[in-house]
């Protein structure tokens, strides 16, 4: 696994759990708290993420709000773009 990348917040760090950063077989979806860490590090903000990753800005709110899991894709996509490397070969 790469190194992630740095932080762009002020506010405490949140651990992502190993358990996120696998395949899509033995994944475990992660926390809102986990998502808004991997988008700081990644520069992304909430409103960019339904453009970047083709999902509705109505279901990216369900994420943000812990309402439903984010996409194995989309959590994929900001692991990458957030220095973790490819999940999906961890």
């Amino acid at each position: 696994m790469s190194q992630p990348n740095q932080r762009y917040s002020n506010k405490p760090e949140v651990q992502i759990r190993p358990e996120t950063l696998r395949n899509f077989a033995n994944w475990t979806p992660p926390t809102v708290d986990e998502i808004t860490e991997v988008l700081n590090r990644a520069s992304i903000k909430w409103g960019q993420l339904a453009v970047m990753t083709g999902n509705a800005e109505s279901v990216v709110a369900c994420w943000k709000e812990g309402k439903e899991q984010i996409t194995y894709m989309a959590w994929r996509y900001i692991c990458e773009s957030a220095g973790f490397g490819r999940i999906d070969r961890a």
